[in-house]
């Protein structure tokens, strides 16, 4: 079987890394490293650049690992099968072009849901306990962040609301149950029967129903055309004063205006956000992450889309993505299956679960 890794560009040691895991069966050939504003970690990285390299790399490829890809690249990969999205994503859109490019299968990646689950955790953390304020305030000397600042929130007996029970929102599911909290669920599947100790599994539609009671609202469903805009103004009027917001799924998931609104207003107490609406052209650049000033908010924790960036991020990866590849030469059915070439005109992939 032969795969194309377009990408995330390998050093010399992930290579050896990744081959050390493939099953004999298997020869990569990978594109060389791609320009830093493809190879950023983030939602607006351009497309993959549809170089003769990276043409010839996947017209004779069984299965390509990438993500991104442009007309001109699916069209030469005519004789791929399945195609590996190394991550998380990708968007409806290019979905969308996956699907009208090629009979394939279009599967992808959980290996960042453990970090970002615990990234969700240390934001929600941050909020609660007031620790950015009180971190800068002591910096200079003052021991209190502000006249009548607010006291820290505790989470024990608390209800957290999680908005997605992937295999991030599962996750978050678990690691708060350490803290003692009251557990809700929105998610697409309410017959599944998980979590068995959720006070509450419903779906989108028992939103309105379930946010006045919420505490901690978690957001971690992939953006669709289903969750876009998902929460809006209504939502936040509906929640406590006193309530916190935690997003590691999409900025467009929250409406960008409304939110900022809620937590100048104090509609909302606060929030920890690691999904954004603008973003840099390369990570070099400097660019603030809203048209509106965020920034100037002290009830919020800002993160640059970082949940995933960790010490352990690369070999995680390329394990999950190796376990895939040696899935699919063996002959049995991908994982994580967003899209199949014979479900051509069915829906796509929820934005729930």
């Amino acid at each position: 079987m032969k795969v194309a890794w377009l990408r995330p560009a390998l050093t010399g040691e992930e290579r050896d890394f990744l081959l050390e895991m493939l099953s004999a069966k298997i020869t990569v050939q990978s594109a060389p490293p791609l320009p830093l504003s493809v190879e950023a970690r983030r939602p607006g990285a351009a497309s993959l650049p549809a170089t003769e390299e990276v043409l010839a790399c996947v017209r004779d490829a069984d299965v390509i690992v990438g993500s991104r890809f442009t007309a001109e690249i699916l069209s030469a990969a005519a004789r791929a099968r399945v195609v590996v999205v190394p991550f998380a994503g990708p968007a409806d859109a290019e979905l969308a072009l996956l699907r009208q490019y090629g009979q394939w299968t279009v599967c992808n990646s959980h290996y960042n849901a453990p970090f970002v689950a615990e990234h969700a955790i240390a934001l929600l953390l941050a909020a609660a306990k007031r620790l950015l304020p009180y971190d800068r305030a002591l910096r200079q000397g003052r021991w209190r962040a502000e006249r009548g600042a607010a006291a820290s929130m505790t989470l024990a007996g608390k209800t957290m609301t999680v908005l997605g029970y992937g295999a991030i929102g599962s996750r978050i599911v678990t690691l708060a149950r350490g803290f003692g909290m009251r557990l809700i669920v929105i998610r697409r599947n309410v017959s599944a029967g998980e979590p068995r100790d959720a006070a509450f599994v419903g779906t989108v539609d028992d939103l309105e129903q379930i946010l006045p009671e919420t505490d901690c609202l978690m957001v971690c469903v992939p953006l669709t055309d289903e969750t876009r805009g998902l929460l809006g103004e209504r939502h936040w009027r509906l929640m406590k004063r006193s309530a916190l917001v935690v997003n590691v799924s999409r900025g467009e998931v929250l409406e960008e205006g409304a939110l900022f609104r809620a937590l100048e207003t104090g509609e909302i107490a606060g929030a920890g956000i690691d999904a954004w609406y603008h973003y840099p052209a390369d990570d070099e650049a400097l660019q603030l992450p809203s048209e509106l000033p965020f920034h100037t908010l002290h009830n919020v924790v800002m993160s640059p889309h970082r949940a995933g960036d960790t010490d352990e991020r690369t070999r995680a990866q390329i394990t999950d993505v190796a376990q895939q590849l040696n899935r699919i030469a063996d002959g049995e059915e991908p994982s994580n299956v967003l899209w199949k070439a014979s479900s051509a005109g069915t829906a796509p992939r929820s934005g729930l679960d």
